[in-house]
């Protein structure tokens, strides 16, 4: 039996459905321990790739292996000395992560355990420096990768102390080249963040395959962000934007972005209207991934918005999300999935969302197997809602 946590990103939560998603998609058993808005810790009879997996997950920053579970946070100072000693390297670099309210933690705060562990260490003829948090007692990705830190997590669960072992990072150097090195964007358009397509695609729990076999189309594709990701993930790709500017900026997008990672460029991206998608792609897809229009920015704030102003948005929203989903009911594969945002909006402590679309889903011939999932930042008036939605059978 194996155990693991994984460090969550800034939504845990959408995080969370990630990662049992994609164990899922792998037919992985798991068992969940323990769930906070920083951790994710299961239990599996599986041992995980989990350099493979930080690179496939886009909501989680790191991946720890389970080493004990102790009583008191005393004991991990002997443990954490016999683990480094076990690796057999004359020169340590290592340091703490703690999550939790730790007890003991005014004898046992992390420099003072790593002071030990150092001063063990140094009695067994070791060359040891620790890393301490700048600002608490936890260590960035940026700090455990650069500077090649050998971290211990200590994670309070219940009366319990878990100690585990990170084993795999985020590449940060490599998702920030692939998304501000790209030739073209649009803030003004709302991109949908890089990592955030990824979460998407993995929430559908659709994997793609070396030989391009399943297709994921982007009805609103923009700049191509949920195109590029579904590349990486070797999923054949269909894109489409009424926009032809956005069109022509999302194909030198996708070719610098595959010139730039060798990534074979299994691309289509077409010119067309998402309510009638049937007209204009020939073959039937998997998969649709996608952020549709959103509606306005207000970047004035709420001050001036009235709330009849948002119920008139609302409502041609949702006339065009009913329509594009009546049509991309005639172009999924049975059992196809899609994964979308829907926007709310937030006035006056007040939240307003396309309700007409989501009471109308399953007459539309959809299921709702997650969501609404927010992501948002905390002032936003339009806020960001994951839904993903299943294709019935008989439709």
């Amino acid at each position: 039996m194996f155990e693991y946590l994984f460090i969550l990103g800034r939504t845990p939560k959408l995080s969370a459905e990630e990662i049992k998603s994609i164990l899922e998609s792998k037919k992985i058993n798991h068992i969940v321990c323990f769930s906070s808005p920083e951790i994710f810790h299961i239990r599996t009879n599986y041992k995980l790739d989990t350099k493979d997996l930080i690179m496939t997950l886009g909501g989680v920053i790191k991946i720890a292996l389970v080493c004990e579970t102790l009583h008191i946070i005393s004991e991990a100072v002997s443990k954490i000395t016999e683990v480094l000693s076990s690796k057999k390297i004359n020169k340590i670099v290592f340091g703490l992560s703690m999550f939790g309210v730790i007890k003991e933690i005014s004898d046992y705060d992390d420099k003072t355990m790593c002071a030990k562990i150092k001063n063990n260490l140094e009695e067994k003829g070791y060359d040891v420096r620790y890393i301490l948090g700048q600002q608490n007692p936890i260590l960035s990705s940026v700090v455990v990768s650069k500077q090649k830190v050998a971290e211990f997590i200590l994670l309070q669960e219940e009366n319990n102390i878990i100690l585990a072992e990170t084993l795999a990072v985020q590449d940060f150097e490599m998702w920030n080249k692939r998304d501000f090195q790209r030739p073209w964007s649009n803030t003004k358009k709302g991109m949908i963040p890089l990592k955030v397509a990824r979460i998407m695609i993995n929430l559908s729990g659709i994997s793609g395959d070396n030989g391009f076999s399943k297709t994921l189309f982007d009805p609103f594709c923009g700049m191509g962000t949920i195109l590029q990701e579904g590349l990486s993930m070797k999923f054949m790709v269909l894109g489409m934007d009424n926009d032809s500017k956005s069109v022509e900026m999302a194909k030198k997008n996708i070719d610098w972005y595959c010139n730039s990672f060798n990534i074979t460029n299994k691309s289509q991206i077409l010119k067309g209207d998402a309510t009638h998608a049937d007209e204009t792609l020939k073959n039937k897809v998997d998969l649709i991934v996608t952020e549709p229009y959103l509606g306005p920015a207000f970047d004035g704030g709420p001050k001036n918005v009235k709330e009849e102003y948002v119920l008139r948005i609302l409502r041609g929203l949702e006339k065009l999300y009913i329509g594009c989903l009546r049509n991309w009911a005639k172009i999924l594969k049975p059992n196809g999935v899609i994964v979308i945002t829907f926007p709310s909006f937030v006035l006056n402590n007040r939240e307003y969302f396309v309700k007409k679309v989501i009471d109308n889903c399953e007459k539309l011939g959809y299921s709702i197997t997650i969501g609404p999932i927010g992501y948002f930042r905390p002032q936003a008036i339009v806020r960001r809602n994951i839904y993903k939605l299943i294709k019935n059978t008989e439709n």
